[in-house]
């Protein structure tokens, strides 16, 4: 694996993910699987992409059949750290420990074997998804990966921004390939259907100059190197690109990564790929967030009981009570 990958990820802050809201599942939320936190990762990403901070999220099992470490790391998505514990933006209001600087490289290298996953465009996909009523089974990490892997793993999906200059430039590149092939298109059904995918490329990436776009590195780890093709292969058939113009490839032949380059991809994607659990598993706690009055209405001047603290434990002021009040039961 080239160093440089490893290199941007010695240099990103980043936390092991100790604690993850609960939702509240109710008969009507039960949609088969479906990942309801993507929307609230889209907006955590576009917000780090326009600060030009890179994102960092991966999965690592140490031993057999052993608990699982959550990283993530990022500027944008570290949203503040006091006394070793971050609050995070993905997933929101999630908490983590905050790592030494490096620690996330040193613990991932410490497989031995590594393989890329690349990322293939293609606009057309989105056509061939079925419009099915009823909920859809996903896939997911837990079902797809845990469930079949017990052996030590790790994943880890490094993102970094690409400068709006450089969107812009590819978005033109695209555009005149557009063009050449929609030129040629009553000619050839070939370039007829090259015309429509590269249509729907550039406006993917003129959308991005606002949403985003980053360079993507995807890579999977394992005790040996068929080992770390099997665990590619499964986070590949884990990620739920329902919607997306995207399909990953894993690309176990050794003597092809160095010369692998990470591929250009939207916030979008990145946002399907940047999964924390769904649901609790070994090494991450789930907690329900309180649900209880945060604005205590009480005159100044009583008896200080504690602090209030928020949906996501903040401490937001006294909780007090009157004087007159302490002879009640």
């Amino acid at each position: 694996m080239a160093e440089s990958v490893w290199e941007v990820v010695r240099d990103v802050p980043a936390c092991r993910l100790a604690e993850v809201p609960r939702r509240r599942l109710t008969d009507d939320t039960e949609d088969g699987g479906r990942d309801e936190g993507r929307d609230q990762r889209l907006a955590a990403l576009v917000s780090a992409y326009h600060g030009g901070d890179p994102a960092l999220v991966g999965w690592r099992r140490a031993s057999a059949a052993g608990p699982v470490e959550v990283f993530v790391g990022g500027q944008g998505l570290v949203t503040e750290a006091e006394a070793g514990r971050a609050a995070l933006s993905l997933p929101v209001g999630g908490h983590g420990q905050v790592l030494r600087p490096g620690a996330v490289a040193d613990v991932m290298r410490d497989l031995p074997s590594w393989v890329r996953i690349g990322g293939v465009t293609d606009g057309l996909l989105i056509d061939d998804q079925p419009d099915g009523e009823g909920p859809v089974a996903r896939p997911s990490l837990e079902d797809c990966l845990l469930s079949v892997w017990t052996q030590p793993f790790a994943w880890l999906l490094l993102a970094e921004p690409v400068n709006t200059e450089e969107t812009r430039r590819l978005a033109d590149d695209v555009a005149d390939r557009a063009f050449t092939a929609q030129s040629m298109a009553e000619r050839s059904p070939e370039n007829a259907v090259e015309a429509a995918r590269l249509e729907r490329r550039h406006r993917e990436l003129r959308q991005a100059a606002t949403t985003g776009l980053w360079r993507v590195h995807l890579l999977a780890g394992g005790m040996s190197p068929q080992a770390a093709a099997r665990v590619a292969a499964l986070v590949c058939a884990s990620a739920d690109l329902d919607g997306l113009p995207y399909a990953l490839v894993p690309l176990p032949d050794e003597a092809s990564l160095n010369a692998a380059r990470p591929f250009e991809a939207s916030s979008r994607l990145v946002a399907a790929l940047a999964r924390p659990p769904l649901r609790e598993v070994p090494g991450v706690r789930f907690v329900v967030r309180p649900e209880f009055d945060v604005t205590p209405e009480t005159a100044a001047g009583g008896v200080q009981l504690g602090r209030v603290l928020d949906r996501n434990r903040a401490d937001v002021g006294v909780l007090s009570v009157p004087l007159e009040s302490l002879n009640r039961h």
